[in-house]
């Protein structure tokens, strides 16, 4: 679990910063972003853990699993394209500031960010108020409406945006992304050591090896570590909302998908005999990302898939309560520039990638054969928008490519992906 949450968090820092898209200033990231995502993940981890506890002095037993729980990955990944990318893209400064000047690229971070958490405050707003209706919607929803964004979501940015980078270094990148598909796919054992670790680590190795990741990185991500006060943006939340008009399109589904997905997890949960509380479980989640949005970060966090895996190896309450004690303090001192400077992105794509092929296999299997056409064409518009918005331009200068890997390393990708079939 935590390396999984570490894989996913280390890609949205490097997208959102000025290595990546150059969405978010320093500032945002480590006193926002990373922050809000820590506390957060100290109140859902802590509390599932306690929801298990609970269950298991209830019923006398002692092999109760706490629900996973770590940031949404397919909502994070809509939002970081969705929402933050058109918001950093088509604000403009003051005229006061001058458009190429430091002063106007910290405006337009902030910008960015307040923007950002508004939606994801909201988003987890309607998400909690749907745990009032969740098992109406169970009822009466197709699964094939609620499966085919999150699928098209994993197949598009999760999928193709992160095997890109394979192709963009494919001696640090080719070999973890062939070892992720041995081990999760192919029956690969990796012992007592977790899957994630494993890939990251061997790319980490080829990533030192072939000079991707250097002593430079490392001794100018040195800087950012210490004491990093969280943000307090309640206030800037309200203030925010006029500006969601343009994105309740990816704000409303978000919350739905999340929603959604926060069922499945349950029902997964329950048939391994963890039965908790519906509409406790999916407040929890909705109250997680208002508390990370009001600490500064834009992404969600929710009940997160593997209830199954996690049962099957033995955890209880104990992993949850490691996860929020790790990522508290990595988040509030700083140390995930550390870690970016340490594991290149190609290293965790892999891992990405995985989460991906496996939301979008879990659309086809949660659905009848008859209903399959009905969730391929529900992937066609994300598919689509990944497409155009590849490389479009943008308001202000250049060209706006939303993935930071080069044109080839995505031809790359399709020219050879029959053979990798």
């Amino acid at each position: 679990l935590f390396f999984d949450n570490v894989a996913t968090t280390l890609t949205l820092t490097f997208l959102s910063s000025k290595f990546g898209l150059g969405l978010l200033e320093d500032k945002e990231i480590y006193n926002g972003f990373l922050p809000g995502l820590g506390i957060s993940m100290v109140f859902g981890n802590v509390y599932y853990a306690w929801m298990a506890c609970r269950l298991g002095a209830a019923e006398d037993r002692l092999d109760v699993t706490a629900n996973p729980y770590g940031i949404n990955t397919p909502g994070a990944f809509a939002y970081l394209f969705g929402v933050l990318l058109p918001v950093a893209f088509s604000t403009s400064c003051p005229a006061d500031l001058d458009p190429a000047s430091a002063e106007c690229s910290a405006w337009k971070s902030e910008e960015t960010l307040r923007v950002g958490v508004s939606a994801n405050f909201f988003q987890a707003l309607i998400a909690t108020l749907l745990g009032f209706v969740a098992p109406w919607i169970q009822r009466s929803c197709p699964v094939a409406s609620l499966v085919s964004a999150l699928g098209g979501i994993g197949i598009a940015f999760l999928g193709i945006g992160q095997f890109l980078y394979a192709y963009e270094q494919p001696l640090v990148g080719l070999v973890p992304a062939f070892l992720m598909l041995m081990i999760y796919f192919g029956n690969l054992k990796t012992g007592y050591m977790p899957e994630a670790l494993v890939i990251a680590l061997v790319g980490t190795i080829l990533g030192w090896a072939d000079g991707v990741a250097n002593a430079g990185n490392v001794k100018a991500s040195l800087d950012v570590i210490g004491w990093h006060t969280p943000m307090f943006l309640l206030v800037g939340i309200f203030k925010a909302v006029p500006e969601l008009a343009p994105y309740w399109g990816t704000i409303i589904p978000v919350a739905v998908t999340s929603a959604a997905n926060t069922l499945m997890c349950w029902q997964t949960a329950a048939k391994n005999g963890d039965k908790y509380p519906l509409r406790e479980t999916m407040f929890v989640d909705g109250c997680g990302s208002m508390i990370a949005s009001i600490f500064g970060c834009p992404f969600g966090t929710s009940v997160y898939i593997g209830h199954t895996a996690y049962k099957r190896v033995g955890a209880k309450s104990g992993y949850s309560v490691f996860n929020a004690t790790a990522f508290i303090i990595l988040t509030l001192f700083g140390l995930f520039k550390l870690l970016q400077a340490i594991i290149p992105i190609e290293a965790v794509a892999p891992i990405i990638l995985f989460v991906g092929l496996m939301v979008a296999t879990d659309a086809f299997e949660s659905v009848p054969f008859r209903h399959i056409p009905a969730v391929v064409l529900g992937f066609m518009p994300s598919i689509g928008d990944w497409a155009v918005n590849q490389c479009s331009p943008s308001s202000e200068s250049g060209d706006m490519c939303m993935n930071t890997a080069p044109l080839n390393a995505g031809l790359n990708t399709f020219k050879y992906g029959s053979l990798l079939v």
